[in-house]
């Protein structure tokens, strides 16, 4: 937003923020969370707190301890902003799918060389699962975890580097209980947790990178949910009508376990797929 439309949307930026920050306790937080939202709208590509607060005329310090140091929920922030959101947007569906920063330094959390999509390329980058409201004609985020790279979870370092990973995490402020966790598994949390703030998705949509594996699609299975997700075309399928059976059990050995006996094919193969490859 230009420092205009600012101006102009200042009355409507300033009921949203109050609104949405509502849950917390004290108006100083209040206060500067309102503050650190015009500073991400704003002029100015770079959204640390140092340029955010001079091109505000605030203090960075409190700008920092409302984001580092506070003690607030931001689920209780999210909660806000889904609720407030969804009759808005009335979705049609669900969209999980990641969101990329660009990083030039090491020590931001969770920053890491993976797949950065808004350079289109492997890069330094912190990357966040998110879940958006869509229609044809908009969209909202309501829901996004950072996704914590394993080098950064100590369980999964070698032991001669753990202290290096312990250092970094402190340096990070890195939560004890949270660790490396798959990002389709952080997209089930969001997803259930949207369920718990009293929403029902219409139908959940993500690409590739969540609907090729299928510990996600049986999750969304398992809850009932309608889903639409991209998968390679090797991705080996059953018809819908296989079954698992399992043969008699003659009584000695281990008793058979049930599998489906049909061989898979691959999507490309399945007559209902093959003109679409």
């Amino acid at each position: 937003m230009t420092p205009q439309e600012l101006v102009e949307a200042q009355d409507r930026l300033a009921a949203f923020a109050a609104e949405v920050f509502a849950p917390l306790g004290r108006s100083d937080q209040r206060r500067w969370g309102e503050r650190y939202v015009r500073g991400l709208l704003g002029a100015g590509r770079r959204k640390s707190m140092e340029p955010m607060a001079a091109r505000l005329g605030v203090d960075r310090q409190g700008l920092q301890q409302f984001l580092a140091d506070a003690p607030w929920s931001h689920q209780m922030v999210l909660a806000e902003l889904a609720w407030r959101m969804e009759p808005v947007i009335r979705p049609a569906a669900w969209v999980i799918d990641d969101v990329s920063f660009p990083k030039d330094g090491h020590a931001s959390p969770g920053v890491a060389a993976q797949y950065c999509g808004a350079l289109g390329k492997t890069a330094n980058c912190q990357v966040a699962p998110s879940v958006h409201l869509v229609t044809d004609a908009a969209s909202c985020p309501v829901n996004w975890r950072l996704f914590l790279p394993e080098q950064w979870d100590v369980t999964a370092a070698p032991a001669e580097d753990a202290d290096q990973v312990a250092k970094r995490r402190r340096r990070a402020h890195i939560p004890d209980e949270v660790w490396h966790v798959a990002k389709w598994q952080l997209a089930v949390d969001m997803v259930d947790e949207l369920r718990c703030w009293g929403l029902d998705p219409p139908l959940i949509v993500a690409d590739e990178g969540y609907g090729q594996d299928g510990a996600f699609r049986l999750a969304l299975e398992e809850r009932g949910i309608d889903y639409v997700v991209g998968v390679r075309s090797d991705t080996a399928v059953l018809p819908e009508t296989a079954t698992r059976t399992a043969p008699a059990w003659s009584g000695t050995g281990r008793p058979p376990v049930p599998r489906y006996r049909q061989a898979p094919t691959s999507v490309c193969q399945s007559p209902r797929t093959v003109e679409a490859c």
